[in-house]
């Protein structure tokens, strides 16, 4: 009987896990966008396995600064710089530069619908980010959201808050 609860443990550990990365990530950066083209919002996609293609282009480079949600003396603003370009299978990837103690530079996966922007990677010691906002109606800034959990390297544990990225 032992054996057979310690599996259902399994099973439920996996199932809430992959939960949880879905929500973080978001599942079109798991699977793929899978959606027709629709054309009530701003995005294109199909099911042939091709990148979703966006009318907002956010190519380039952007930089900001971003401020944690809870003021703590020990956490000081930190400033990112993201090159964000189409990938050899066309998806857009994003390459971070970062100053901040919880993470290393990384390589983001980035998702457009319509006006609303994802980027969420891992770095080497697998500590990772999202962020998640909006692009304004000019495309020339980002207002983001994010949560980092630093907590692989020990560097440090969930942190939030929001900030800005211009593109240059």
């Amino acid at each position: 009987m032992t054996g057979k609860n310690c599996a259902f443990c399994i099973l439920l550990l996996t199932f809430l896990m992959s939960m949880i990365l879905m929500s973080t990530i978001g599942a079109e950066s798991l699977y793929g966008s899978g959606q027709k083209n629709n054309p009530s919002d701003n995005t294109a996609s199909t099911n042939s396995g091709s990148a979703p293609q966006s009318t907002a282009d956010i190519t380039g480079t952007w930089s900001g600064s971003f401020q944690r949600d809870h003021a703590n003396a020990a956490v000081v603003p930190f400033t990112m710089t993201v090159v964000i370009s189409s990938g050899a299978n066309g998806h857009l990837m994003g390459d971070a530069s970062l100053v901040t103690h919880c993470l290393k530079s990384h390589r983001l996966h980035v998702t457009v619908k319509g006006s609303d922007v994802v980027l969420a990677g891992t770095d080497a010691d697998g500590d990772n980010a999202t962020f998640r906002g909006t692009l304004d109606k000019t495309g020339t800034l980002l207002t983001l959201k994010y949560v980092i959990n630093g907590s692989a390297s020990g560097r440090c544990e969930i942190e939030n808050g929001t900030g800005n990225l211009s593109k240059r």
